[in-house]
């Protein structure tokens, strides 16, 4: 597994272990990012709300519904995943994942209500 910063895949030889809190078995291992990661991962953040702020309503709409459709596809994964890092039942991973999505489309749904110039 690697870390996605900045718009690239970045892999670290130090790594952190992910255990199943329910019977303490490592689930996977992930990269550890160090400080000058988590600057860049905030920097590029921060330029892409700007860009994102000033897109019309619509693009918006159309990056968040893709979001949300990307994420629905894989809701049954990422429902295994919660299960896994977090101890907790199948349903409870799943009505998680499925929130997300959920989030996801409403958010989308209300981009496209932003209509003439926006102001922050």
């Amino acid at each position: 597994m690697k870390m996605y910063v900045a718009g690239q895949w970045v892999d670290k030889p130090k790594r952190i272990e992910v255990t199943n809190p329910f019977d303490g078995s490592v689930v996977d291992t992930v990269p550890q990012a160090d400080k000058g990661d988590v600057d860049r991962a905030l920097e590029s953040a921060t330029r892409g709300a700007k860009v994102m702020a000033k897109l019309p309503g619509y693009e918006r709409y159309k990056i968040l519904k893709k979001a949300a459709d990307l994420l629905e596809a894989r809701v049954e994964e990422f429902g295994r995943t919660i299960t896994l890092e977090e101890g907790k039942i199948i349903g409870e991973g799943r009505f998680e994942a499925s929130r997300a999505v959920q989030t996801l489309t409403v958010s989308a749904e209300e981009a496209k209500r932003i209509h003439g110039e926006t102001v922050p």
